[in-house]
């Protein structure tokens, strides 16, 4: 459960066909494995990608440093989060 008025560092990542997800830093739940081609699925930040105008489906907050990085698993053991905004390069 997250909670309001507060920053958190949340990591989605996949290496091998193994999905991780953490929250500042260290992994949530168990790693789920999905070898599929990912680049024929649809995209989106912020709402589900079916659901795009129902209200509630959308993100009600603010989004930081957003980073999406192809072929590297940047994340897949816990780690310290960054607590200085990634470079512009």
């Amino acid at each position: 459960m997250v909670a309001a008025s507060t920053w958190y560092h949340f990591a989605l990542t996949r290496a091998g066909g193994i999905w991780r997800f953490f929250v500042n830093g260290v992994a949530q739940g168990s790693s789920y494995s999905d070898v599929g081609n990912m680049t024929s699925t649809a995209f989106s930040v912020g709402t589900h990608v079916d659901e795009r105008t129902a209200a509630g489906a959308r993100f009600n907050g603010w989004l930081d440093d957003l980073r999406i990085t192809l072929g590297v698993a940047r994340y897949t053991v816990n780690f310290t989060p960054p607590s200085d905004a990634f470079p512009n390069a």
